[in-house]
Formats: structure tokens, sequence, C-alpha cells
């Protein structure tokens, strides 16, 4: 009897040791799936804004334009629902949200603005965003605010563009102005230097704000950053991102967000010119670096470059979306296409511009730029709601400076005399479309480019 009872003892004894051991595992159990679970609805979203490109909603032909976004028909802007929603919040209800969170906080332009579909962004350069503050100084028309002891700015104006298309020479000649203001023409902070390239290290974002603004900024000076890559450059994305379609956000939607009220200046060359101009130049540049007199550069190889470059893109945009061709990198290898096709493809990037900033974006051209500098100029800085300079005195300044014309091609080019007609025909043809779309991107037929 007292081995019975002993026996039964041990049994109860083993029977509520298993209880606890299963209360135990279940505990810890819930526990961790609690927390796999708890920033669930996080990673999702960082999912699904990162997968966003479904290349069958996106334009496969050359007649329209890549459809990114759909523009509100008052502003051009392409905000989702629940962003123009939240932007009937007031700016006391909003003042003190978290730099970060994604809510639009105020359509005013010293307001910032954070949507949820720049997380990439935000997960590449966070410092961007624990240096920003919540609210810029009404007091300054750049977007300044003080830290510590100084005040640190960040542009208001943007001059974007593309290779060979006078951008050069219109900063020199934005600067003439006396509220227009820059230390380092094209600092490519946001599409180059915050990654670190050719062995060299990522640049802090405090290091772009030392470098861009002068040490002491006027209220009344309007900061410019001419870093024309802004535009379409996007560094290295296929590697970053390997499982996309196309990079995950663009350069307009990072300015649009950070510093919402800025302006942003383009100019634009007929683009069959720009290409044989960027053939002629880069070519010039590949030889000297290689120290090769035997490298030849002809009309006669460009229009080899061009039937290949021309007819790739064609059976590109064929299979994949427009959107993914002008951003595919067998596009940008200068050594094998010796010219960027998709640079002379304005319509690849500007109606994306222009839905974002609407009337905010000023777009030239540099035939009419070249022909009247002064009309350009007094355009532009009306543009940028600048006091007028005197005429005479604009034309006198300009004329100073005028050394060498916007894009006049080196004596050591003028040897290779003129692309052939043959692959002047090509060219024209192949950027119809594209100018069409456009030409009604920015309601203005001079870019037709006929």
């Amino acid at each position: 009897m007292e081995t019975d009872e002993s026996g039964k003892k041990c049994l109860h004894g083993n029977f509520k040791k298993a209880i606890f051991a299963v209360i135990f595992i279940t505990t810890v159990v819930i526990y961790l799936i609690s927390i796999q679970t708890a920033d669930l609805p996080t990673r999702v979203a960082w999912i699904s804004e990162l997968d966003v490109v479904n290349p069958n909603n996106v334009s496969r032909i050359p007649s329209t334009v890549p459809q990114s976004a759909t523009p509100d028909k008052n502003n051009g802007s392409h905000e989702s629902t629940s962003d123009k929603s939240m932007k009937s919040q007031t700016k006391a209800s909003t003042s003190d949200k978290n730099i970060g969170s994604d809510e639009t906080i105020s359509d005013d332009h010293k307001w910032i603005t954070f949507h949820s579909n720049l997380s990439a962004f935000r997960a590449e350069s966070p410092d961007v965003y624990e240096t920003l503050p919540s609210h810029f100084l009404d007091t300054h028309r750049s977007f300044c605010w003080h830290n510590e002891s100084q005040v640190r700015c960040l542009p208001a104006v943007y001059l974007a563009g593309f290779p060979k298309c006078g951008t050069s020479d219109l900063y020199e000649k934005l600067l003439l102005h006396p509220q227009l203001v820059s230390q380092n023409k094209e600092p490519q902070w946001w599409t180059l230097r915050r990654f670190g390239y050719d062995g060299r290290k990522a640049t802090p974002f405090s290091n772009y704000l030392t470098e861009i603004a002068p040490p002491h900024m006027k209220p009344d000076y309007l900061l410019l950053d001419g870093s024309t890559t802004l535009a379409w450059f996007q560094y290295n994305w296929h590697n970053r991102y390997p499982n996309l379609d196309e990079p995950p956000y663009h350069y307009q939607d990072v300015i649009r967000e950070i510093t919402p009220g800025a302006k942003i200046l383009m100019i634009l060359r007929d683009p069959t010119e720009r290409l044989w101009s960027d053939y002629l130049y880069f070519s010039h540049e590949k030889r000297s670096v290689a120290n090769d007199l035997k490298y030849e550069v002809s009309a006669e190889i460009f229009d080899v470059s061009v039937r290949t470059l021309t007819e790739a893109f064609s059976d590109c945009v064929v299979r994949d979306s427009l959107r993914r061709c002008c951003f595919s990198a067998q596009f940008y290898k200068r050594a094998r296409a010796l010219a960027i096709l998709p640079l002379s493809l304005y319509a690849c990037f500007i109606p994306d511009w222009k839905a974002k900033f609407g009337d905010q974006l000023k777009v030239v051209s540099l035939e009419k730029y070249s022909a009247d500098p002064v009309a350009v100029l007094e355009d532009i800085f009306s543009f940028l709601e600048l006091a007028p300079m005197p005429r005479q005195e604009l034309a006198a300044t300009i004329m100073s400076h005028n050394e060498e014309h916007a894009n006049t091609r080196r004596k050591g080019d003028l040897q290779n005399g003129d692309m052939l007609n043959g692959t002047r025909k090509i060219l024209k043809k192949f950027f119809g479309p594209y100018n069409e779309e456009l030409s009604k991107a920015l309601n203005d037929s001079s870019f037709l480019y006929p």
C-alpha cells in the first residue's frame, strides 16, 4: 500500500510539473509572437511602399507621359486622398508633430510635410530628419532655422537639368542678382555624396548645409543649389533595390517633402543637339583620361551609336515600362553607349516634376536663353519674386561675363563637323513623340523641337 501511495504522489507531482511546463511554454510562445507581430503594420507598409511599381499600369509607349501619379486638376500635385484630408488640420494642432511622422502637416511653404512613400529615403539618410526642424524661420526667404548659435539653411531654389544644356552658364548669370547666393554650384549631396562613391566616405548632411550656404544668410537671400543631377540621376539604385523595377522614390518627392515651397528651374536644349554635344564632350574626356590618341571621335561612329541606342530603347519600351527603361543602367554606361540617350528624353522626367511642383517649376529653353539672355533672366527673376535689376545694368553685366557663350563647342570639337544628316533624321523621328508629351505637360509648343 505504501508503494502505491508513493507512486500516486510521484505521478501527481509529475502531472503538476507537466501542467506548469505547458503554461510556461505557452506564455513564452505568446510573448514571442507578440514581439514578431508588434511592428507588422510597419513592415507591411514598408513592403507595399517599395513594391509600388506595376509595369502594367505604367505607359509603355512613347506617346504617353510616364504615369507615376495622377495629377490633381487644381494644382498639378499628385497627393493621395488621405494627404488632402490631413491638410485641413491647422498649424496649431500640428506644430508638435514629430520629424519623420507619415502625416502631411500643412500646405504652407514654411511647414515640412511628410509622406509615407519616402520610407526608403528616410532609411538611407536618417541624419536629414534628425537635423531638420519642425518649422522654418518666417523671417527668411530660404528654408532656415536656428541650430544652437548658428542659422542653417536649405535652398529655396534648385537648378536641375541635363548635361550640355547650358546649366553652368545659367547658374553663373543667376548669381548676378544680389539676392541669389550659393557657395557651391553642384554639391551633388542628394544624388551622390550622401552615399559615398568611388571609395569615398559618405558625406554627412551637416557638411552639405555648411558647404551650400554663406556664413551669414540675410533674410532676403535665396539660396541656390545647382546640382543638375536632381532631375534624373539615381546612384546605383539597381544594386540598392535589386527587386524593384524602378527607384523607390525620386528627388522631386524628396525636395517637395522637405522644402515644399522651393522653386525649381530647368533649362533644356533640342534633344538631338544635346545628344551630339554630349557625345563630343564626354568622348573627348574619355580619350583624355585614357591618354589614347587613337580613340576616334567621328560623325560616323556617333551614327552607329545612335542606331544601336534608339533600337535598344524602342525594344525596351515594348517589354518594360517607360520609367524602367528611362532608369535602366544599360543606357547610362558611357564606355559602351558613347552618349546617354535617356538624358535627351525629357518626357521621362519633367512631367513628374511638373506634377509635384506645378507652378513652382519653370522650364526655359537654351535656344531662347542664347538669343535673349536678358529677357530670360528677367523672366526668371520675376518667377522667383526677386527685385528687378535695371535692364541696361543687367545687359552690361552679362556682356562682361560672356567670355564664352553657353555650350559653345570647344575648338577641338569643331574639327568633327556636324552629325550626319541621316543621324539627325533618325533622332528627330525618335524624339518626336517624347517631345510632344513634354510640350503637353508644360503647355508650351516651343519644346516640340521640330
